[in-house]
């Protein structure tokens, strides 16, 4: 089926017509998803092909969503926010306040740090915030950050760029 859904989405774009060619992608990349998944289970040797399409439909909708990579950043900082927060981290030295610190409740200000502090280390790949009081837990956490935070940048970015094709 990925085949036929091919040629029906090529003859469109040929023609030009863009918006019924994504359609014919998403049923395309949908048929081999499906058929990755049923040779996965078989035994056959697909089980990557099959966890990537799977990602790539969950993360993106094939590169045709905006709206869901743009969730998953959000929901990626706001849940390092709530694991940092829960494990108790401190940033001072990084992000000073000016007010006081309530240490047995957390103030609306610590949150925006902590929900700042995860998307600076989504956006910076190469040059993380400098930290030095963190856990391996935490620092983990950041990892994971810094992988998540381009591939959703360039998914959304992907997706935007095909909107704009349209």
């Amino acid at each position: 089926m990925a085949a036929i859904y091919r040629q029906l989405r090529t003859n469109l774009e040929d023609r030009r017509n863009r918006p019924a060619a994504r359609g014919f992608y998403v049923a395309e990349m949908d048929s081999r998803r499906w058929a990755a998944t049923e040779e996965a289970r078989t035994g056959k040797p697909a089980r990557t092909e099959a966890a990537v399409l799977w990602t790539y439909h969950l993360l993106a909708r094939y590169g045709q969503s905006v709206r869901l990579p743009a969730i998953w950043f959000a929901l990626i900082a706001l849940l390092g926010a709530t694991g940092m927060a829960i494990g108790g981290v401190d940033l001072t030295p990084a992000f000073p306040l000016t007010e006081t610190t309530v240490r047995d409740g957390w103030s609306w200000s610590e949150r925006y740090r902590l929900v700042l502090f995860m998307v600076q280390s989504m956006v910076s790949f190469f040059f993380p915030p400098n930290t030095p009081n963190l856990s391996d837990s935490e620092r983990t956490g950041q990892l994971f950050a810094r992988f998540a935070g381009p591939l959703l940048f360039t998914q959304l970015l992907f997706a935007l760029r095909e909107r704009v094709r349209r």
